[in-house]
């Protein structure tokens, strides 16, 4: 007899980082026309990453930066329905041992983005469609840029694959010894959750 298929989140719960921090999550609330409700309703820490005219404009929409405990009501409502965060592509997941509003400080400097002609866009980093597919293509400094010392690692679900993409930092006596880390990227293929 084969053993049981554990949850979606005692599945992603197995591939925490105990080192690397609480766990947090950036969703793109215009993923689900509840979203925002769902963060004030239970009480959710959550920060918008606009601000002024734009959060008041666009926040049922806007991007937030929230905690993320495994035992929580937005954990529960991102792995009902086996794992509908990661299906509907809500957001990714992420480990850091900062708080939350170092964090949404650190986040909130990618929204905006200037364009080679000098203007500017959304950049919608915080999609896990935009994430998943840009991380590989970053070079050192960007990796660097966007992690920084304030995350340890994040997940991505990647649909086309049915896969998590983990993102890391190596730990090697050379990356030591240089100065310089560099990511590590582990895919993990999901199970068929009953």
């Amino acid at each position: 007899m084969s053993p049981p298929v554990p949850s979606p989140c005692e599945w992603f719960a197995a591939r925490l980082d105990p080192a690397a921090g609480s766990c947090f999550a950036l969703i793109d609330s215009s993923r689900h026309p509840l979203f925002s409700d769902v963060l004030k309703r239970h009480g959710i820490r959550a920060r918008c990453l606009f601000t002024g005219i734009a959060e008041v404009r666009l926040g049922r929409y806007a991007p937030y930066c929230a905690e993320f405990p495994l035992d929580g009501a937005l954990a529960a409502f991102w792995f009902n329905h086996q794992g509908q965060g990661w299906r509907e592509q809500w957001g990714w997941l992420f480990q850091s041992q900062a708080d939350l509003d170092t964090l949404r400080g650190h986040f909130k400097k990618f929204v905006q983005v200037e364009l080679s002609d000098g203007s500017s866009a959304y950049w919608r980093f915080y999609d896990p469609r935009v994430f998943c597919k840009i991380v590989p293509l970053m070079t050192q400094a960007q990796h660097t840029q966007m992690f920084g010392s304030l995350i340890n690692r994040a997940y991505c679900f990647h649909d086309p694959q049915r896969a998590l993409l983990e993102v890391g930092w190596k730990s090697s006596w050379l990356d030591t010894l240089s100065g310089v880390r560099s990511l590590e990227l582990k895919t993990h293929i999901l199970p068929d959750f009953p």
